[in-house]
């Protein structure tokens, strides 16, 4: 192994990801399993979710998550802007690498 990958936070940061360094504060395991939408990310400002049913996975409790930044947006495969609902926010896996990752609504404050 490489010896600047000797651990998961430095072999995370070699990995391409959609969010930056500083928005990686928040980042904490999801605590009990939830189900999550495949997403693609697109030009880097939005993350466009798979098709019906077949884009769905069980995350596991162990999972690492980070709060998605207003600045990405989520939208449907017909390109409309999905928002979470009121009381939520949506969350993104931290250990998958651009472009597909799983995003999650779950209440703003974990």
């Amino acid at each position: 192994m490489n010896e600047g990958l000797s651990d998961a936070g430095s072999a995370r940061e070699a990995m391409s990801h959609v969010l930056r360094k500083d928005e990686l504060h928040s980042e904490r395991e999801l605590g009990t399993r939830r189900v999550g939408v495949h997403a693609m990310v697109e030009r880097r400002v939005r993350l466009r979710t798979a098709g019906h049913g077949s884009g769905l996975s069980v995350l596991h409790a162990d999972t690492r998550i980070a709060p998605l930044p207003d600045r990405l947006k989520v939208v449907g495969e017909d390109g409309e802007e999905i928002k979470p609902t009121r009381g939520s926010r949506f969350w993104i896996t931290t250990e998958t690498i651009d472009p597909m990752h799983v995003v999650c609504e779950l209440p703003e404050e974990l």
